[in-house]
């Protein structure tokens, strides 16, 4: 009886070790999954995008952008992003209305990211998110977007 528990024991620990060992391995490849179906949704409705609707969007993300150069410092311009009342910053580029702002394809290590709007731990978690204050990443003279990310 006792040498059955032990065994039981030791099957235990082994298996509990086994799912430690193999939750990183699991985790990313359920994230990946999740995000390539944000990034074709996203890339198909990007897609769908009438012209005169695409021109109108990227004359807003234009007009924020330069907006956001009025402000000397980083700093600054989160602090009136975050206490501005009619914030634009959720409703630019969100095309699904998922959060999605852009996906970050670097095709030499085949990887395509979601970027999603904000850096809260919960996007941090599946996808690159956008910095609050920085330039929406739609290029251009003068504009800086900071991305966010995990490994």
């Amino acid at each position: 009886m006792k040498r059955w528990i032990s065994t039981m024991i030791l099957i235990l620990i082994f298996l509990a070790g086994l799912c430690v060992l193999a939750y990183p391995s699991v985790s990313n490849y359920l994230n990946e999954k999740n995000a390539s179906r944000a990034v074709a949704a996203y890339s198909e409705a990007s897609d769908n995008l009438e012209a005169e609707d695409y021109s109108q969007e990227l004359q807003r993300v234009k007009e924020y952008n330069s907006y956001l150069t009025q402000y000397n410092s980083l700093g600054s311009a989160v602090i009136a992003e975050t206490e501005r009342e009619d914030n634009p910053y959720n409703r630019l580029l969100n095309i699904n209305e998922n959060g999605i702002m852009a996906v970050l394809k670097i095709p030499c290590i085949d990887l395509n990211l979601p970027i999603y709007h904000g850096t809260d731990e919960t996007v941090l978690q599946v996808a690159a998110g956008h910095y609050l204050g920085s330039s929406l990443p739609i290029g251009g003279e003068s504009t800086h977007a900071i991305l966010t990310g995990h490994r």
